[in-house]
C-alpha cells in the first residue's frame, strides 16, 4: 500500500481474531469458535444437521434462559483478559501480527461485526485510541480519581471501531429520571439523544486508568449490551447504539476508496447487517482476507457486481507473514 494513500476502511468478523492466542503463545484461552460455542454454551458436542448456533441462542432467548448468552459473554471478556496484555506493545509485546497490522494500515475507520474488544484494546496500547470518542460516537468514561499525574494518552482516537453488532463495554443511557419538586413523585424522561456510558466490567484493568462508570440510567448487564446471536436480529438492530453505528458505518463505506474484509464469512443470517453496507459503497475495490476467500468471492460478486472483489485464501496470521499483500 502507498503509505501515502488514503487509509483502506477495514472491516472485522471472527476470523480476525482466530490467532491471537497463539500469537500471544496463550495456551488455555482463545476465542470462541462454532465448535466452543455449542459445547460451552449449550453442552453438546457437535451441531445437529440443518441446525446453527443462531438457533440455538434463539431457542434460549425464548425459553428465557439467559445462562448460554452470559457464557458467551464471559468467554469473550476472558480472552480479551488473558490474551490481549500479552500482544500489547505497551505491556511489552515486541512485534506481534496484529501491531504489525495496525501499523502497516493504520485505519481511520474499523468496522467490526464482533462482540469483543481485542481491536480497541491493541489500538489502546498503540496510543491511537481512547473511549470517548473511539467508538465513533460521544462516550462518557471515568479515569481514576486517584492518579498523582497525567496519564499518557492520546487527545483523540486516530482510529474510530465502529461495533456493528454492539459491544460488551458500553451500553445506552436514553432516558433521565427528573424529580418533581411540588410532588413525591418522579418522571421518567426521553433523552433528545441517548448518552452512551463505558462500563468495561471484568476487563477494567486492560483499559487502566479508566475505570468503571458507576451505574447509571439505562445501565444494563454486559450479555443485554449486544445483538444476540440469532437469525433475526432486526430487534437489536433498533437500539440506539447499534442504530449510530450501523449509520457510521454506511458513511465511511461509501466515501471509502478502498475495502479490506478480513475474517468475515458473511453469513446469510447476518444478512440485514451486512447488505447495507455493501449497497452503500460506491464501486470501491473489496479484498477479502479468509481462508476460504476464493468461494466467497464468486458468491459476493454474484450479489455486488458493482463492486470489484477480490479474493486472498490465506489466515489473518499468514497474510501477516507475507506483508500484508493486496493482491
Amino acid at each position: 500500500m502507498n503509505p501515502r494513500s488514503p487509509a483502506p476502511v477495514v472491516i472485522i468478523g471472527a476470523g480476525f481474531n482466530v490467532d491471537a492466542a497463539e500469537e500471544a503463545r496463550v495456551s488455555d484461552r482463545r476465542y470462541p469458535l462454532v465448535a466452543d460455542l455449542a459445547s460451552r454454551c449449550f453442552n453438546l458436542s457437535t451441531l445437529l444437521p440443518g441446525q446453527s448456533i443462531e438457533d440455538l441462542f434463539a431457542d434460549a432467548i425464548r425459553e428465557k434462559r439467559r445462562e448460554p448468552i452470559k457464557l458467551l459473554c464471559d468467554l469473550l471478556m476472558e480472552a480479551d483478559y488473558y490474551i490481549t496484555p500479552k500482544l500489547r506493545p505497551d505491556m511489552g509485546s515486541v512485534e506481534n501480527s496484529y501491531i504489525a497490522f495496525f501499523r502497516h494500515f493504520a485505519p481511520s475507520i474499523l468496522i467490526t461485526f464482533n462482540y469483543d474488544s481485542l481491536a480497541e484494546l491493541m489500538l489502546f496500547g498503540m496510543q491511537r485510541w481512547r473511549p470517548e470518542d473511539g467508538y465513533g460516537v460521544p462516550v462518557e468514561a471515568e479515569l481514576n480519581r486517584h492518579l498523582m499525574t497525567p496519564p499518557t494518552l492520546p487527545d483523540r482516537s486516530a482510529t474510530i471501531v465502529l461495533h456493528q453488532h454492539g459491544s460488551l463495554c458500553l451500553y445506552p443511557s436514553e432516558y433521565r429520571i427528573r424529580p418533581d419538586p411540588n410532588a413525591r413523585t418522579s418522571w421518567v424522561e426521553l433523552k433528545a439523544e441517548a448518552d452512551f456510558i463505558f462500563d468495561p466490567d471484568s476487563i477494567t484493568r486492560c483499559f487502566w486508568p479508566f475505570e468503571r462508570t458507576l451505574p447509571t440510567t439505562g445501565y444494563d448487564r454486559i450479555e443485554g449490551r449486544i445483538i444476540a446471536p440469532v437469525p433475526d436480529k432486526s430487534e437489536g438492530r433498533k437500539g440506539a447504539f447499534a442504530a449510530a453505528m450501523a449509520k457510521k458505518a454506511r458513511e465511511a463505506v461509501r466515501s471509502a476508496h478502498e475495502l479490506i474484509v478480513i475474517g468475515y464469512r458473511f453469513n446469510p443470517l447476518d444478512k440485514q447487517s451486512y447488505d447495507p453496507l455493501f449497497r452503500a459503497a460506491k464501486g470501491s475495490p473489496v479484498t477479502l482476507v479468509q481462508p476460504d476467500a476464493t468461494v466467497l468471492q464468486e458468491r459476493l460478486q454474484a450479489e455486488y457486481s458493482s463492486l470489484e472483489w477480490r479474493a486472498l485464501p490465506l489466515s489473518f496470521q499468514t497474510w501477516a507473514g507475507s506483508g500484508f499483500p493486496l493482491s
